[in-house]
């Protein structure tokens, strides 16, 4: 997955704003995966996070790097958030935002369980999922 997120120039105010605008990666647990950060003085900025390793079963067993963050199936979100201190230093905006997201890779079969996970159902990526994966549909996936 790649995930920029472009602060486009501001027509009033002046000064800087560290932390104005936060993108970050959470997985289906909400557990924090990675994020970028940066500082605004006024003029057009973007912030990407670095692709993520593939989701895959065998990224559990991955000691003290990105790659355990990333093990399980299902649905990973994105939260951008800007400063609400841009609006004491550069007004009350609008701020515009543009948010680019591009997914590549294949999907593959993970591994076979000897018995059921407790509770059932919870890491289950359905045909349903497969269908907003594919289609960019996350409509039933947001109502979860």
């Amino acid at each position: 997955m790649h995930a920029v997120a472009e602060l486009d120039a501001s027509p009033s105010g002046h000064g800087y704003v560290g932390g104005a605008l936060n993108l970050s990666l959470y997985s289906p647990v909400r557990g924090y995966v990675d994020g970028a950060s940066l500082g605004y003085t006024g003029t057009r900025r973007s912030a990407a996070l670095d692709p993520p390793p593939p989701v895959e079963y065998a990224n559990r067993y991955a000691v003290l790097t990105g790659e355990n963050t990333v093990r399980f199936a299902g649905d990973y979100y994105l939260v951008l958030h800007l400063s609400e201190k841009m609006a004491g230093t550069f007004g009350t905006g609008p701020f515009h935002v543009t948010l680019r997201v591009r997914v590549d890779g294949q999907a593959h079969d993970g591994p076979r369980y000897a018995g059921r996970p407790e509770p059932g159902d919870v890491f289950t990526v359905t045909e349903q999922d497969r269908r907003a994966a594919a289609t960019g549909d996350t409509g039933a996936a947001a109502s979860r």
